[in-house]
């Protein structure tokens, strides 16, 4: 397969992560016999340096005609001025619109390497396994139009139970009873604050991954953490965000599915090793896991041609 990937890297720790994420992606194409080209982009406050514009025109018609569109993080205390017109999230928000992606995909689930840096009891964190369905284009305005659109669309699929909670009650629900849910259908806003939440239950931001998605197959995908500027450059950020959000992207713009799960079961290797990054509690640089993970592709693609 022959696919162009829009790459932003973005601010911060951004160019790191999605750096770690390329590399990953060339190893897959390399496996398999696709060819990927990647396209790099500004965004966000490196836009806004560069071209006084968070998304300059360029890049935008560059992910309008891409196959998939990886993202980094955008923002930083150096363009946070609230009295500012012009802001790197700005960019984000000009793209998910240009691209007309409205659905959010968060999945989250526990590794039992990482249970214990959990804050919740280990008993209460088996078998959570979560898919965060995140509106993302109406705030607040739509809350009774959504719940009326969601109890109509289920009666078209009697065998899902559905069962309405109010975003409050869903915070303490995430953490009493966590694995009681299997998807989770909200609103833009509620959406970004739950699965934040719902990270504490993985045992880090930097582990979670996401996809937007709209009527094609046309995709923007990037780890849900922020640009964390205080480590940027130092070698420190988790990748394991960028990687699994890399695995998305070929799930759902590519199709490549068997690809996608080399890469989640590569990740859930280097996991299980305890060769992390130091919000996993380890030691090893954002270089070392990426190596790590590249490495447990190596090995299992080696293991299926033994077999």
């Amino acid at each position: 397969m022959k696919a162009k990937i829009v790459v932003l890297p973005g601010d911060g720790i951004g160019p790191e992560v999605t750096t770690a994420a390329i590399e990953v992606l060339r190893a897959v194409a390399r496996r398999h016999g696709h060819e990927f080209a990647f396209d790099e982009h500004p965004i966000g406050g490196l836009a806004i340096d560069l071209y006084g514009d968070p998304l300059p025109p360029p890049t935008l018609v560059a992910c309008k005609n891409a196959d998939a569109v990886l993202l980094g993080a955008v923002g930083g205390p150096r363009w946070s001025d609230p009295k500012s017109k012009t802001r790197p999230e700005q960019g984000l928000l000009a793209l998910r619109a240009g691209l007309g992606v409205y659905a959010n995909l968060r999945p989250v689930s526990v590794h039992p390497r990482l249970a214990a840096l959990s804050p919740l009891k280990n008993e209460r964190l088996a078998g959570v396994d979560i898919l965060f369905v995140r509106e993302l284009t109406n705030v607040l305005e739509t809350s009774r139009l959504w719940r009326e659109t969601v109890t109509r669309v289920a009666q078209e699929f009697p065998d899902v139970a559905l069962e309405h909670q109010l975003v409050d009650s869903m915070a303490m629900l995430l953490l009493t009873r966590p694995s009681a849910y299997d998807v989770v259908v909200t609103e833009n806003l509620f959406g970004d604050i739950l699965t934040d939440e719902a990270a504490a239950l993985a045992g880090s931001l930097g582990l979670l991954p996401s996809a937007s998605l709209g009527d094609g197959r046309a995709g923007l995908y990037e780890p849900i953490h922020g640009s964390a500027p205080d480590i940027a450059g130092k070698d420190a950020a988790n990748p394991l965000g960028a990687i699994l959000s890399a695995a998305l992207l070929l799930r759902h713009s590519l199709g490549l599915e068997a690809e996608a799960l080399a890469i989640e079961q590569a990740v859930d290797a280097v996991i299980e090793r305890s060769e992390l990054t130091a919000d996993l509690g380890g030691k090893a640089g954002t270089r070392a896991v990426t190596a790590a993970v590249l490495a447990a592709l190596d090995a299992s693609a080696s293991t299926q041609e033994a077999a």
